[in-house]
């Protein structure tokens, strides 16, 4: 505010002060209240907050040193631009009369982002930056928004200024404004996003929750207008926010028992998040191919535990070292490198009680190639179409099929060329439509191999029926985990041209047979099979406390 100044009079009060009367003019006279600041040091002083008189009339007394031409008065009225007045042996000789002085503007409104108005909440800005001295009183930098969602601020003078605008159940936020001297009013639109929290637990292994600390990172930053509140209920579950709509979030949960939880990412709002604690131990080993003595510099490590999937890391190690935290319920580590067998720890590694878990120097081997040609054992013909597999399971884990399962197909010429074999041990299996399927060690991985097969001029031949011998149509009826064909509309299948012994099963919509084992010779015909289908009953739910990079299998 701009105070026009005239000088009445003084008195003394007594007590080395002098009473200056002031006035305000009539057209500044209203509900706001004048506060008058008595500076005697330096005007950013903060210990001289303690000077502000409040003053709620139209004319009013104002108590300065007597005598002290050293001190300064300071005049805030609300949307008024403020006055600093430097007591000299003049004024203390008269009064002072005071007019108010709008100066420049902010004009503006408040919407979402949808363009809604929003009518509750308060505008403030940074005075004390541009006055140099602390307000008395903090409702004198802050504005309500009005019905409409507009809000109007008076009595500025030029400068840079740091508009907050804040509203219940929204983000605040935080904008700069630079005025001048020729912005008499500027315009200022604000757009708030809606606040949304993340609702969850701290959960140690049992699932028991915990109360513990959370600490988020949120993404973007920027987004983050306001501080992060975290509450817990009486059950111990937690709400933290506010976030901004939109915006990702990776919360972390520790507790004063040296447990922590993985990272976990969500979007506001999420409900049900939980967070589960655990030991954490550093997994270390040396990855070697044992062919060179050369480190290997790049792999994926995946540990896994009961009742949960594994968690896959890409490592990068110049010297073939490795050094990773896990959780103390990984119970199996596995390593696959481009170029080298798939690799595991075997599972039931013990980490209870372990701060660190070596596993030594590991060679991983290199995977080889291996090339041949299929042919026909009869008519020595080449073979086109003729699956070549290589089937390992190692101690029995079932991940191994998908690391060891490797699979060709000869071409025109019978020829195959399929990479992923170890050295020795190398088991090949291949079969062709009409041919006896062979299973065939693999001796040198560098020689060339030559696999004949033959003919089979047996037939499988049969109906799928349903429980009263009706026909079921469409189903599918399996010869092994490596071929299956669809049935005719009358319930009927044939299978021609194989040879050997089989594991049979059909399947449709409504459920499945049970498996029929079936040996066909050489030039056999087996025929009359028949699969019921039974009906089967579903089971469905909810797995809960998984994470979001986790699965459960249910079985």
């Amino acid at each position: 505010m701009l105070l026009s100044l005239m000088l009445i009079g003084h008195a003394t009060n007594g007590h080395g002060s002098i009473l200056l009367d002031v006035s305000l003019d009539d057209g500044s006279f209203d509900e706001n209240a004048v506060w008058v600041g008595v500076i005697e040091e330096d005007i950013s002083s903060s210990s001289n907050q303690k000077r502000w008189v409040r003053k709620s009339t139209q004319e009013f007394s104002v108590a300065v040193p007597n005598g002290d031409t050293n001190s300064t008065l300071v005049f805030l009225k609300k949307n008024c631009m403020p006055v600093v007045v430097s007591l000299t042996p003049d004024l203390l000789e008269t009064g002072m009369q005071l007019k108010c002085s709008k100066g420049l503007s902010i004009r503006g409104s408040v919407t979402t982002d949808s363009g809604r108005s929003i009518a509750e909440g308060r505008v403030s800005l940074n005075l004390s930056q541009v006055l140099d001295f602390s307000l008395p009183d903090p409702s004198l930098s802050s504005w309500e928004i009005q019905e409409g969602g507009s809000f109007e601020i008076r009595g500025l003078r030029p400068g840079r200024y740091e508009v907050t605008v804040t509203s219940p159940e929204y983000m605040p936020a935080i904008e700069e404004i630079v005025l001048v001297e020729k912005d008499l009013r500027r315009e200022m639109n604000v757009i708030l996003a809606k606040a949304e929290y993340v609702t969850g637990r701290i959960v140690d292994h049992h699932g028991s929750p915990v109360r513990g600390e959370l600490d988020a990172e949120v993404t973007p930053l920027e987004s983050q207008t306001t501080a992060i509140e975290i509450e817990f209920d009486r059950d111990d579950n937690f709400r933290i926010g506010p976030f901004a709509e939109g915006v990702k979030v990776v919360l972390t949960a520790h507790d004063g028992q040296n447990r922590r939880s993985r990272p976990v990412e969500v979007q506001p709002p999420a409900e049900g998040v939980d967070l589960l604690l655990h030991r954490w131990v550093i997994l270390t080993g040396k990855f070697r191919n044992p062919d060179t003595g050369d480190p290997v510099e790049e792999f994926q490590v995946t540990t896994s535990g009961e009742g949960r999937s594994g968690r896959t890391v890409d490592v990068f190690a110049p010297d073939g070292q490795l050094e990773l935290e896990i959780d103390d319920l990984s119970w199996e580590v596995e390593v696959l490198a481009t170029g080298f067998l798939w690799w595991t720890s075997g599972r039931y590694i013990s980490l209870e009680g372990r701060e660190t878990y070596d596993l030594g120097t590991v060679d991983l081997e290199p995977v080889r190639t291996v090339r041949g040609q299929v042919i026909d054992g009869t008519t020595r013909l080449p073979i086109e179409g003729a699956v070549v597999r290589r089937i390992a399971i190692q101690d029995g884990i079932v991940s191994s099929w998908n690391f060891n399962n490797v699979v060709g197909t000869t071409d025109t010429k019978g020829e195959f060329e399929i990479t992923g074999l170890p050295t020795v041990g190398g088991l090949l299996t291949v079969s062709a439509r009409k041919y006896q399927r062979s299973s065939v060690p693999v001796v040198d991985v560098e020689s060339y191999m030559e696999v004949e097969l033959e003919p089979a001029n047996g037939t499988i031949s049969g109906r799928v029926i349903s429980l009263n011998g009706e026909p079921v149509y469409p189903a599918s009826v399996s010869l092994g985990p490596s071929y299956g064909i669809r049935n005719a509309e009358d319930g009927s299948f044939i299978f021609d041209g194989f040879t050997g012994s089989f594991s049979m099963r059909a399947s449709a919509a409504s459920g499945r047979s049970e498996v029929v084992k079936v040996t066909v010779e050489h030039g056999e015909h087996v025929s009359g099979l028949e699969f019921v289908i039974s009906e089967v009953g579903r089971v469905h739910g909810t797995v809960e406390v998984l994470f979001h990079d986790e699965a459960a299998r249910v079985s």
